[in-house]
């Protein structure tokens, strides 16, 4: 796919309401040279024979050595849950696949987050807690039920070229990381709370040349959910996302709605995302508290999607228990620049929704080029900045201050009854 990419920075028109985003900062590859071969310790790979046990007497042994790197060859090998540690690395050549097991007691309990809430919860099929210099590797696939792999407070993790797949929750669980590198995978994924990749309470995150086609969302950065969240008090921060395909999902890339903890510095660059519900979607509601700021989106094509450019502060989903009342409860939403981008045929090229008690502080739209689709919305705004904007028509405004933005005709606001209002 041909992308037409632009190089222009938003420079003085931005500065007043974009500070320059931090780029995550990619882990240093470690060493892992000595070979532990699956084989040797007893794996068949016929698709049939439980191989689990075998592969983690090597992983074991690797570690036991100081680090090494498990090689897992050619053919199917049928796994309960499997845990990595410190300095190793797991190589999964051609044709390799580990699979999840259909016995459900081979995936005990353990301690994470779902959906903002930590808990214990079935075992992924790859687990690694507290481990530093991590790596899973090579063309092979890992083919989980429950999620697949899950990095908890891990370091200088890497996960590089292999194919992911998932039946029911989240593939590729990011939590309380700091340095994670997620290099030329593919995530292929159906049925529902299947996202590709989720950074949750993570940060100095790098995502690039993946491509994805999942049920859910296709990276969902998240950062706990309600009170339980906010007392955690871990961002998502410092996350780099570039030069990936998204094809299918309910989001390319989104943010929330699961953001207590906060959520910031985050680049997306050079993405193509098509057929997707939304392209970049940032989702919250009242009684999450924290703050999603500084989210920047470059060079990106956006095509076929509901809408390309999505903030919902309205959410309705996902509620859940320990929802922050008053004030302290309202969500934060600031700094959001979105520049050179392209796309067509969107059902709506911008909704843009803040809360009438949460507005949407600073929004930068610079090069902006969205056709085929309704203009769309933007609501309870403020700092909106507009260059070189070119939608088919002027979006709904309602509530909104800013400069550079498109003459709206004054007619009933969609659902509300009320004037439409350009300040």
């Amino acid at each position: 796919m041909k992308r037409q990419r632009f190089r222009t920075c938003v420079g003085a028109l931005a500065a007043s309401v974009l500070a320059l985003p931090l780029v995550a900062a990619e882990p240093a590859r470690g060493t892992a040279a000595k070979e532990f071969a699956v084989k040797s310790f007893g794996a068949v790979g016929d698709g049939k024979t439980l191989g689990g046990p075998a592969i983690q007497k090597a992983i074991d042994a690797a570690a036991k050595a100081g680090g090494g790197t498990v090689v897992v060859p050619a053919g199917t090998y049928v796994s309960g849950a499997l845990r990595l540690a410190s300095g190793v690395t797991l190589r999964l050549d051609k044709d390799a696949v580990i699979q999840a097991s259909p016995d459900s007691s081979l995936f005990p309990p353990v301690k994470s987050r779902w959906e903002g809430t930590e808990s214990e919860y079935p075992s992924p099929l790859i687990v690694a807690v507290d481990a530093n210099d991590v790596t899973i590797a090579g063309a092979g696939t890992l083919a989980g039920n429950v999620r697949t792999v899950l990095l908890k407070g891990c370091r200088n993790a890497r996960v590089e070229g292999v194919k992911l797949t998932c039946r029911l929750r989240w593939t590729l669980h990011l939590l309380y990381c700091d340095g994670v590198t997620v290099d030329n995978c593919r995530f292929e994924t159906r049925g529902g709370n299947t996202d590709g990749i989720d950074p949750d309470s993570s940060r100095n995150v790098v995502i690039r040349r993946c491509r994805f086609a999942t049920g859910d969302d296709c990276i969902a950065i998240k950062s706990g959910k309600n009170a339980e969240g906010v007392k955690i008090g871990r961002p998502s921060e410092n996350i780099t996302i570039e030069d990936c395909v998204m094809e299918r999902g309910h989001g390319g890339v989104s943010i929330g709605s699961e953001m207590s903890g906060g959520v910031r510095n985050v680049t997306i660059r050079r993405c193509d995302i098509s057929g997707c519900g939304s392209g970049i979607r940032i989702k919250t509601r009242k009684g999450r508290g924290g703050v999603i700021e500084g989210i920047t989106v470059t060079d990106c094509r956006i095509s076929k999607t509901g809408a390309a450019l999505l903030v919902d502060m309205l959410y309705r989903y996902n509620a859940g228990t320990g929802l922050i009342a008053g004030a302290e409860g309202i969500p934060a939403v600031r700094r959001l620049s979105c520049v050179d981008i392209t796309g067509e045929g969107n059902r709506k090229a911008l909704s843009l929704v803040g809360m009438p008690d949460g507005i949407i502080d600073g929004i930068v739209l610079k090069n902006v080029k969205l056709t085929g689709g309704a203009p769309g919305r933007i609501a309870n705004a403020k700092g909106v900045v507009a260059e070189g904007l070119s939608l088919d028509g002027a979006p709904e405004f309602v509530n909104v201050k800013g400069t550079g933005l498109p003459a709206a005709e004054a007619r009933p606001a969609e659902g509300r009854g009320g004037a439409r209002r350009v300040q």
